[in-house]
């Protein structure tokens, strides 16, 4: 299907759902209409919300972005990306999500056909690991479709990347794109976040990728202590000429300062890895709620190849 016709079939669908999303809303939890005089219309519109505003305009606006994505993406990317750091509206992330990650033009689309008829080494693994997956929503319950998505789409990648093949915390990140899109398309954009967002490296069997993650974080949170520490000494630094003296004393004040549960973590030599892999191997879908994890992926997917992280 020629991009610009798939483009426009996938904006039709969303404007129908809109519409009837709108129209739904519309009436009163009575079941009736309630007949308003001009007076009190006015007066409603009078007290409606900023905030009811702003969404009413990121809906404008991601309308229109997504209707002109391949001049809008050319041109202003960094409006782009100020618009996903502001939260991209849950009707418009099927789409959205697609074209951030370049998904909608990647011919990974046209294989998953082909793959999820063939079979898989880890199929036993998968099946073991799929309802351990969002055990708590409807859509992955036993016996739910989301449970027969969630395989074909976890197995179509362990073919398509032999190498990698599977690995659990991948199941977390597959679901959460199927609770926004069909299974091609999720299969698609999982692609993408594998192969040019580079997750793949987290999961190769030796996970080498994770590690260096687990190092740089914790040296990101040694240097926020450190900040916080300095912070303390801002006021008297100007008069401290002895440079060595007062790194002396802060490093004696990092101690006595340092929060208890991290210091706790280095006498027990809880390691970063152990409650912190689970960050990167599932996009936090496994520690936050899910709609927060949402609003990660919405700036993980404009702001990746800013990452130090992913450099």
């Amino acid at each position: 299907m020629p991009m610009l016709e798939f483009q426009s079939l996938r904006w039709n669908e969303l404007d129908a759902r809109s519409v009837t999303s709108r129209k739904s809303g519309s009436s009163s939890s009575g079941g009736h209409l309630e007949t308003a005089s001009p007076r009190s219309s006015k007066s409603r519109q009078n007290s409606v919300q900023p905030e009811e505003d702003e969404e009413l305009d990121l809906w404008a606006v991601w309308g229109d972005l997504v209707k002109n994505w391949e001049t809008e993406s050319r041109k202003r990317p960094s409006y782009i990306k100020d618009l996903a750091r502001r939260g991209i509206p849950q009707h418009f992330r099927t789409i959205a999500w697609q074209l951030l990650s370049n998904a909608t033009v990647s011919s990974v689309h046209d294989m998953y056909a082909e793959c999820i008829r063939q079979s898989s080494p880890h199929e036993k693994v998968i099946l073991r690991d799929i309802p351990r997956t969002y055990p708590e929503l409807e859509f992955f319950k036993d016996g739910a479709r989301g449970q027969q998505s969630l395989f074909n789409v976890i197995k179509a990648y362990s073919i398509h990347d032999s190498e990698v093949g599977y690995c659990q915390g991948s199941a977390f990140i597959v679901g959460q794109l199927l609770l926004q899109m069909p299974e091609e398309e999720a299969f698609s954009v999982f692609v993408r976040l594998m192969e040019q967002y580079r997750l793949r490296e987290l999961y190769k069997p030796a996970m080498t990728e994770l590690g260096l993650c687990m190092f740089q974080l914790e040296c990101l949170v040694q240097v926020v202590a450190f900040v916080f520490i300095f912070s303390q000494f801002q006021l008297i630094l100007p008069f401290l000429l002895n440079v060595s003296t007062w790194l002396g004393k802060a490093r004696l004040r990092f101690q006595e300062q340092m929060p208890d549960l991290h210091m706790h973590f280095n006498n027990m030599g809880f390691d970063t890895s152990m409650y912190a892999s689970s960050w990167f191997l599932t996009l936090f879908t496994t520690t936050l709620p899910l709609e927060l994890a949402n609003r990660i992926m919405d700036v993980f997917l404009v702001e990746v190849a800013l990452s130090f992280f992913f450099c």
